[in-house]
């Protein structure tokens, strides 16, 4: 995924184990990633719909508040929907 541009490898320093000293590191997600967020959001949606069926979802796909992402619709600039 990092050579893909979709995370970046962070340096945290490093820690002491046993046997020796390991660099730690964090991952983060770059703007690319965030911006295919909505992407995989719509696929995981669309699987719950049609493959998975109401009530059998295999995964949740949940806000930071704890609420229920709305469906990911096609919108206009100013927000009006678009049918295929």
């Amino acid at each position: 995924m990092i050579k893909t541009g979709l995370l970046d490898r962070v340096a945290l320093g490093e820690s002491s184990e046993p046997g020796g000293t390991a660099k730690r590191a964090a991952y983060r997600l770059t703007p690319k990633a965030y911006d295919l967020a909505p992407a995989l959001v719509a696929l995981t949606q669309w699987g719950d719909r049609w493959i998975s069926g109401k009530g059998r979802e295999p995964m949740k796909v949940l806000a930071p508040t704890g609420k229920k992402i709305a469906s990911v619709k096609l919108r206009t600039q100013t927000g009006q929907e678009i049918r295929p």
